[in-house]
């Protein structure tokens, strides 16, 4: 299906494929700022990719002259990740349906917040399920030291292959985003309380493929008293081997606005959007610091850090 053979934004994507729904992506990405930045590659299959992880490389190097090259070697494993469904399914009352002027219409007035809903949602899930848990999976994490209401900041570095997301190659074939189906052929059924009215599932193939630990690192139990450090942000930024232009800075608006106020003149440099994006961001030693209203507000669980 692929026209596009790089990693590509969602909004990328979209301007390509999905030209029968092109207003899918701006629903979908209108609050969700850390979605809107994840390059995308196309999986090797509908429901899973089959990625090549190289596990041992060395071999080149200098050598004097008139001397034999050194043996190139590369050892690697196939990584099996399965995709994930973006969507959900919608169950609409006859009676509201009927207020509406029918089914299609209702749709057409509540989708934007649906997909709005389905973003914001995704969006979490990629925050905490995908990009935290990795880091405090593989140790690369520092503690802030706060013990109640609680934040997190998260460094990715986005690599081909290594940390980026995935989108299925059955996706857009009906020229959208997200596919629009109607369910049990469109005909009135129930819902478990015995209401008629129709079910509509809205659904797409994504994922995440994060297979190398020196690209996400976290700064846990961050609270408006207990600030990393200096030396905290800068280790955080080590560990994921931070660099301008494929790395960013995650986290909440309130730690974004906390960090402002105390390492604005040292360390932080404030600018209105981030490519084309609407939302504040600020940049610590010119990598983009971005502010998302999915992250937890203050509501994190403390992390004990071994």
């Amino acid at each position: 299906m692929a026209n596009i053979d790089h990693p590509a934004t969602l909004q990328e994507l979209s301007v390509e494929y999905a030209k029968k729904q092109p207003h899918q992506i701006n629903y979908l990405i209108e609050d969700t700022p850390v979605l809107a930045g994840i390059k995308f590659e196309e999986s090797s299959h509908p429901l899973w990719n089959v990625a090549e992880v190289t596990t041992d490389f060395g071999g080149a190097g200098f050598v004097k002259m008139n001397s034999p090259l050194p043996q190139i070697h590369s050892d690697s494993k196939l990584e099996h990740v399965d995709l994930n469904i973006m969507g959900g399914e919608i169950f609409v009352p006859q009676d509201k349906a009927v207020a509406y002027g029918g089914l299609t219409k209702y749709l057409g007035k509540r989708m934007p917040n649906i997909l709005k809903q389905a973003g914001m949602d995704t969006e979490k899930h990629i925050i905490y399920e995908n990009y935290r848990q990795y880091a405090l999976d593989n140790e690369n994490a520092q503690d802030a030291g706060g013990s109640t209401g609680l934040y997190s900041i998260i460094v990715v570095r986005q690599v081909p292959g290594e940390n980026c997301g995935l989108y299925s190659p059955e996706g857009f074939k009906q020229g959208a985003m997200l596919d629009v189906q109607p369910l049990y052929g469109g005909q009135l059924s129930r819902n478990d309380e015995g209401v008629p009215g129709y079910y509509t599932q809205v659904k797409g193939y994504f994922g995440m493929q994060l297979m190398n630990p020196k690209t996400c690192s976290v700064i846990v139990n961050i609270a408006e008293g207990s600030l990393p450090t200096i030396k905290q942000i800068n280790e955080a930024l080590l560990q994921a081997r931070a660099k301008p232009g494929d790395t960013r800075m995650l986290m909440h608006p309130r730690v974004l606005g906390w960090l402002g106020e105390a390492y604005k003149k040292e360390m932080i440099r404030m600018t209105n959007a981030e490519q084309g994006l609407n939302f504040l961001i600020g940049s610590w030693n010119g990598i983009p610091m971005v502010g998302s209203y999915n992250f937890l507000e203050g509501s994190e669980t403390k992390v004990t850090l071994e």
